[in-house]
């Protein structure tokens, strides 16, 4: 019970780092709006700030559901074929459950986003990758 508390905390501590950090750049570019530096102006950070992010993601969200649908329903025709036959499809659905959703999020993103948001989230999605790495490395060495 100790140890699922402390990953939990840990968890919650990575999440918060990460919070807190989007946070001070935020603020840091507005700061250098105050200041009016051109360069800066014309960076991705400050264009993806005027994008229009609510009309993005409720098309990013319905098509993304479009094509998750036939993931679900999949999903749903195996565990009633596992329950009557058996079978041992296990490592197919968890392969397929795992590059289906992958593959329709890139595509998702590349239909709804130009290239600006494209850049903006796989950024940030490397940066979450590269943390959970990260952070697994540190916890693997605190064993």
């Amino acid at each position: 019970m100790y140890k699922k508390l402390i990953k939990i905390l840990n968890i919650i501590q990575l999440l918060l780092v990460i919070i807190l950090t989007g946070v001070i750049i935020f603020w840091m570019t507005k700061l250098i709006l105050l200041v009016d530096f051109d360069w800066i102006t014309d960076s991705y950070f400050i264009q993806s700030s005027k994008f229009n992010w609510i009309k993005f993601f409720s098309q990013f969200i319905t098509i993304d559901l479009i094509f998750v649908l036939p993931l679900i329903m999949f999903n749903f025709v195996y565990y009633l074929l596992n329950e009557k036959t058996k079978g041992n499809f296990g490592k197919l659905v968890e392969t397929v459950n795992v590059v289906y959703p992958s593959i329709v999020s890139v595509i998702t993103l590349s239909l709804t986003a130009n290239e600006l948001v494209f850049t903006f989230i796989t950024s940030v999605i490397a940066f979450i990758v590269l943390t959970i790495q990260i952070s697994k490395f540190i916890f693997k060495q605190r064993k």
